[in-house]
């Protein structure tokens, strides 16, 4: 059996084939505004604009996760939707070993939160976005 042994060459040369990967951070809107266009459950393209706005907003937070007691009702809403379809695992993590609140809750609140702030649609379809951001970036 022959061994390969790369050398810095062949290194360098597959390191040229790989594909550059682009940090969420600098994803333009265009492509977030086609990415949740993909949705089947949307009522309009109005609610995906507006997921797509959220997600534009929150992968440029450092701290996503929700504090209720020191955010508006719509970055609330924002941040559990966020929260709950990319961060669910961090979300678990502090409920269990830190007493946080449970995602549950953060998922009732970020329904009651959009429905209080006029986006009936995405309060409605609330489940379904956070199930399609976590297939979708994590």
């Amino acid at each position: 059996m022959v061994r390969f042994h790369p050398t810095t060459k062949d290194a360098s040369r597959l390191a040229s084939l790989a594909l550059p990967l682009t940090p969420v951070e600098e994803v333009p809107m265009n492509q977030i505004v086609f990415m949740t266009s993909l949705s089947t459950f949307a009522d309009s393209e109005d609610e995906c604009f507006d997921v797509a706005h959220i997600i534009y907003w929150g992968i440029r937070r450092v701290d996503i996760l929700p504090l209720i007691s020191e955010q508006s009702e719509e970055e609330l809403a924002n941040r559990c939707l966020i929260s709950l379809g990319m961060f669910k695992r961090v979300l678990i993590r502090k409920h269990e070993r830190h007493a946080a609140p449970s995602p549950e809750f953060y998922r009732r609140v970020g329904i009651k939160s959009f429905h209080q702030i006029g986006k009936e649609n995405i309060s409605n379809h609330f489940y379904k976005w956070e199930l399609f951001l976590s297939e979708m970036f994590v």
